[in-house]
């Protein structure tokens, strides 16, 4: 209260606006912002008798908060109920007052974490909609090193009713159609409409709205009859229910957690969507999510299939300096900028007779390519040779704004272009040097007879330029010995031969 107190004042609240907006006595309001932080904590007003239900367990919060200072109060709420069978059942306040006391006697303080926010969008007809996405979050093994892994997560738009698997490799269609075989054999039945990303674990391609399924996800869809709904690009909040879920399993399921195996995770994440994903109330609606998942799952369609593992394995490859990893004694290229260093690389799976790459730290699809037969070959793509054409384009637009965008200049650095491809930045750069070197004038009737010439190097206008230069006559001087007279380049007699 002394926090909202304050926070209030600094926003420009007055004390009896504070009052009715907290719904304190306007003393009150007054008492607290005449103390400082210290003077509050040490003040009667809150050294009071703390609850001797939780004190037994105060060694096992400050231990949960020594190993992680950011668990929230929820969090550790969890882990209490999961570590003791016969924890007693206290609201949840009382565990945050308890847990800020812990945080304040051993000086553990939680950092703050800005939240992103949504929308809020009208409830859906019961099992109507659900919404998937994935996620992925270093996590620690018991010797301290780490290790990351990787989850789907489903939510029921209505109940709020949620669904995660987690695995040891980033998605593949494959893998991403047997966790949603896991969702719906957990569910008891199929939602109508499932709303996505635009992820290449599913679509091809989209245009303008078109999206082109994969063949494995196109026929999954195809044998259980329910519609795909792929969102805009940069868009998270058409599916910011799932948004939510992907953070809270970060940080309330995942954080602070040891890796000991795979499956003993999907074992815990189960027990804890009955404890806490699916058995707490939810924020937003008020209700618990596994209350009115008892309604919900009347309106799913049927569920007929049963869920079958794929023995599917992705290879680590290390990436190149040069941007390419290594298959089969074969190079394969990948875009500009996936090489990040000595540690760089991605995995891979094979899907017929394509090479499909993914991002080691999203999961995300990166490119993929046609397996060759053959040995010591570069199998590349057009897209990664691409070079970063940033410079170019300024140097472009400095020239053609410096002289107006004349057409005359366009058609000079056209042709320069198509003559000097290889070498057209440089003499971009050359020719930009010069603008501030001689009048406009001069270097516009000098790159006019160039192109008259059929010159097209950058070294030659400078030649011809320097050329053109009349000689100054020296009037004071009568004596002819005293004159010098202009020493010409020798480029200017080859571009003459």
């Amino acid at each position: 209260m002394w926090y909202k107190v304050n926070k209030l004042n600094n926003l420009g609240y007055n004390k009896s606006q504070i009052s009715r907006e907290l719904c304190i006595d306007r003393g009150t309001v007054r008492k607290y912002l005449h103390l400082s932080e210290e003077e509050f904590l040490r003040s009667s007003s809150y050294i009071r008798q703390v609850n001797s239900k939780l004190l037994c367990y105060k060694s096992f919060i400050k231990s949960l908060l020594d190993n992680c200072q950011d668990f929230s109060s929820s969090q550790i709420h969890d882990r209490l109920k999961e570590h003791f069978s016969d924890f007693p059942n206290v609201h949840r306040n009382t565990i945050y007052n308890f847990v800020q006391k812990v945080r304040l006697e051993y000086h553990l303080p939680k950092k703050e974490v800005s939240m992103r926010s949504f929308v809020k969008l009208p409830e859906t007809p019961y099992g109507e909609y659900a919404q998937v996405d994935f996620g992925e979050k270093w996590i620690y093994r018991e010797n301290k090193r780490s290790k990351k892994v990787y989850f789907f997560a489903l939510v029921l738009s209505r109940s709020r009713y949620k669904f995660i698997y987690l695995q040891e490799m980033p998605f593949t269609s494959r893998s991403a159609i047997y966790a949603h075989e896991l969702a719906f054999e957990y569910l008891g039945g199929i939602p109508h409409k499932i709303i996505y990303d635009q992820d290449k674990v599913f679509i091809h391609s989209e245009n303008l709205g078109d999206c082109l399924l994969t063949n494995d996800f196109k026929r999954f869809v195809s044998q259980h009859h329910f519609e795909t709904i792929f969102c805009r690009k940069s868009d998270p909040q058409s599916k910011g229910k799932v948004e939510n879920v992907v953070k809270y399993v970060k940080y309330n399921f995942l954080k602070g957690r040891i890796f000991t195996n795979i499956e003993q995770l999907n074992n815990e994440v189960l027990s804890w969507l009955d404890r806490t994903g699916n058995g707490l109330t939810h924020n937003g609606t008020k209700l618990v999510p596994s209350m009115v998942f008892k309604k919900e799952k009347s309106y799913l369609k049927v569920y007929n299939g049963s869920p079958c593992k794929v023995l599917e394995v992705m290879k680590k490859h290390t990436v190149r300096k040069d941007n390419t990893i290594v298959y089969r004694s074969n190079f394969y290229s990948l875009p500009q900028g996936t090489y990040q260093g000595n540690n760089s690389f991605v995995y891979s799976s094979i899907n017929g007779r394509e090479l499909i790459i993914y991002n080691s730290e999203s999961g995300k699809f990166i490119t993929k390519h046609s397996v060759s037969s053959e040995k010591g070959k570069l199998i590349s793509q057009p897209e990664h040779r691409k070079r970063d054409s940033r410079k170019k384009d300024e140097l472009e637009y400095k020239i053609l704004s410096f002289f107006s965008q004349s057409e005359e200049i366009k058609l000079y650095l056209h042709e320069l272009h198509k003559n000097k491809g290889r070498y057209y930045l440089d003499n971009l750069r050359y020719l930009s040097n010069l603008l501030h070197q001689y009048p406009k004038d001069q270097l516009l009737d000098s790159i006019i007879t160039q192109i008259n010439m059929g010159l097209y190097n950058t070294g030659y206008l400078l030649d011809y330029i320097r050329l053109k230069k009349p000689v100054t006559e020296n009037k004071a001087t009568s004596n002819i010995n005293d004159l010098q007279p202009e020493k010409r380049s020798i480029n200017a007699y080859k571009s003459i031969i």
